[in-house]
């Protein structure tokens, strides 16, 4: 389209004449982080906001530059065909989804801007990052950050992406809005702080249902091949987070203008709202000239044979007051929690009810080597009544010198209620009503870092797992699943050549009930070098996913669900990417072939079974950073 001509040649020349003063400013921030009453560039999370010590992250990354997007990430996620489509992880997770998305955003919640992925920046000058990339299909994803401080100690942030895509195939399209503000503050001598924000997600998916086999279509983009031809969802999904809190007393005499408090006291308040929608108003029947639906897609139709639509709405309240002890170089937080959950599922369902939280953590320095902190939070009341979760992480933290192990080991046990809509499910597709007990896993990992070389190894067990069986239905073993996790990180150069080199093993005693590979390579290797002397870097170079065949995950879009199936197997199929990464002082660019291996290694180029992968695509994208 003609205006994408417009925005590169706009883009480069901000490229070649940024204010070369803020240039100089960032080199400021990398070499002296000591003059932060003039330049300094910190971004925390929400649990770090009160740490005396905030490691300064450098706000402009070029290695992996092209990976832009959360489905192309570390190991890729698998998803449905469509970048901005419903994805899952490869790699296994013992975490259990909780109440923020119970039947609302299964399959989008990693593109999600939620309360606990939010940063929280302090810094000056004004820091600006805008990215714009295009692709084949309409493919487009504008993402734009902006963090200022107004003053030296209240700081505003926000983040908005948007993505589009028609896609390669019927009806398989995507359309989606991010948005998040974040504030902080803190008085000079942070006696009182606050965290706010706010996030908003909007997503419109269109659903095909995917296609029987690949090789047997010959025009999978014409209208009417797909499986489903008038579906669509929608998640919508938006949320506030205010968390206040009070110092009293000093832990010392000395008249610092940091003050450590004895206790702190501290009050949250966190309200979200999500719904999802799905509807499909039927496939066109030539014979009997009218609309139905597919009953060969739909296992169960039990209300209306010619329109499907569900709906699910979900509201928490949540307010928890906490109190903060500083013994010494000691923390430790007492917090309780309570809770209120609004469920809605179609005309069916309506419910209202509560949950009660207490618990504790405990941060201990035993040096200024060593690191211990242990978290529990325990539900004494209310729905998830008797829900535990147990963690303990212990670890060295170098400070002056770097040792040459650095390593931290994790363990966990924890306990947790069905959700609801695990429970209780009524609509035109889908009817269940489960008594299902708590699921509970335990786990230990360990992360070993030398000389570069990164291992982590995870072992655990998970008990009554929850899970959708091969009708989409909500299921619960009867035996234990225990896993091991291998995975090894390490980036080798020679000379001007670079491998940045990822392998994962995984085992699991049933992979019928967790069909997940069990091995996974991600590998980038490209050439690194400078031009116009040395102004202009660049890299050119290959990325390479692969994993092992397996059954893997289906699709169901009715409950934007994953779910078991045993037909079809996935995997076995490299997908390598051809990348070019420039860098001019604080402006990138990349030029980009996905998939360029297309057809080479025969058709089976489906991450989730009847959802084949986008074809080879070119795609270009612009970013520049200014401090300003």
């Amino acid at each position: 389209m003609p205006y994408k001509s417009y925005i590169i040649l706009f883009s480069i020349g901000v490229f070649f004449y940024t204010d070369f003063k803020a240039q100089q400013a960032f080199h400021s921030l990398e070499s002296d982080t000591g003059k932060a009453d003039t330049l300094f560039f910190f971004r925390f999370n929400e649990n770090e906001f009160l740490n005396d010590s905030h490691l300064i992250e450098e706000p402009i990354v070029f290695n992996q530059f092209q990976r832009y997007l959360p489905e192309t990430n570390l190991f890729p996620y698998l998803f449905v065909g469509n970048p901005g489509h419903s994805m899952y992880s490869p790699v296994y997770s013992n975490d259990k989804a909780d109440n923020y998305i119970q039947g609302v955003s299964s399959g989008v919640y990693p593109y999600l801007y939620r309360r606990e992925n939010a940063d929280y920046y302090r810094n000056r000058p004004p820091y600006t990052s805008l990215f714009y990339m295009f692709g084949a299909k309409d493919e487009e994803l504008l993402d734009v950050v902006h963090t200022r401080n107004f003053g030296r100690n209240l700081n505003l942030s926000l983040h908005l992406q948007k993505q589009a895509s028609t896609g390669f195939y019927d009806n398989i399209g995507t359309k989606s809005t991010n948005f998040d503000m974040d504030i902080n503050y803190a008085t000079a001598n942070q006696r009182y702080t606050v965290l706010a924000s706010y996030q908003f997600n909007k997503k419109e998916l269109n659903e095909n249902g995917g296609y029987e086999n690949l090789e047997e279509i010959e025009n999978p983009e014409t209208e009417g091949s797909a499986n489903l031809s008038r579906a669509q969802s929608a998640i919508r999904d938006e949320g506030i987070f205010i968390g206040q809190s009070f110092g009293i007393g000093n832990r010392n005499t000395n008249k610092e203008a940091h003050i450590i408090p004895l206790f702190r006291l501290g009050y949250d308040f966190q309200y979200t709202r999500s719904y999802r929608t799905y509807s499909d108003e039927g496939d066109y029947d030539q014979i009997k000239r009218n609309y139905f639906l597919n009953a060969d897609f739909y296992n169960n139709i039990y209300f209306d044979s010619t329109f499907t639509r569900d709906s699910v709405n979900h509201s928490l309240f949540s307010n928890q007051a906490n109190l903060w002890f500083f013994p010494s170089k000691q923390r430790v937080k007492l917090h309780a929690r309570q809770e209120l959950i609004d469920y809605r599922q179609g005309d069916f369902i309506d419910t209202l009810y509560e949950n009660y939280f207490t618990g504790a953590e405990f941060v201990f320095n035993t040096s200024d080597k060593y690191l211990f902190d242990m978290k529990f939070d325990y539900a004494f009341e209310g729905f998830r009544t008797g829900d535990f979760n147990l963690s303990a992480n212990i670890g060295n933290q170098p400070k002056d010198s770097i040792p040459s192990i650095i390593y931290k080991a994790s363990l966990g046990y924890k306990q947790v209620h069905p959700l609801f809509n695990e429970l209780y499910y009524v609509s035109n597709n889908f009817i269940w009503h489960n008594d299902f007990s708590k699921q509970s896993s335990f786990f230990v990992t360990l992360n070993v870092n030398k000389s570069g070389y990164s291992l982590d190894v995870d072992v655990g067990s998970v008990a009554n797992l929850i899970y959708y069986d091969d009708e989409a239905l909500a299921a619960q073993a009867t035996e234990s699943v225990q896993y091991l996790k291998l995975s090894f990180h390490k980036f080798l150069n020679w000379k001007k050549i670079f491998l940045d080199n990822r392998l994962q093993y995984q085992y699991f005693s049933n992979r019928d009930l967790i069909p997940l590979p069990e091995f996974m390579i991600w590998e980038s290797i490209y050439y690194q070098d400078h031009l116009l002397k040395k102004i202009l870097k660049f890299q050119v170079g290959f990325d390479v996913f692969y994993y092992s065949s397996h059954n893997g995950y289906a699709y169901m879009p009715v409950m934007n669900q994953f779910h078991l199936q045993s037909e079809k197997e996935v995997g076995s199929y490299p997908y390598i990417d051809f990348f070019i990464n420039f860098q001019l002082k604080r402006a990138f660019f990349f030029f980009k072939m996905e998939h360029v291996n297309k057809g080479m290694f025969g058709l089976n180029y489906y991450q989730v079974p009847d959802y084949p992968m986008p074809k080879r695509a070119f795609k270009m994208g612009i970013k520049w950073t200014l401090f300003d």
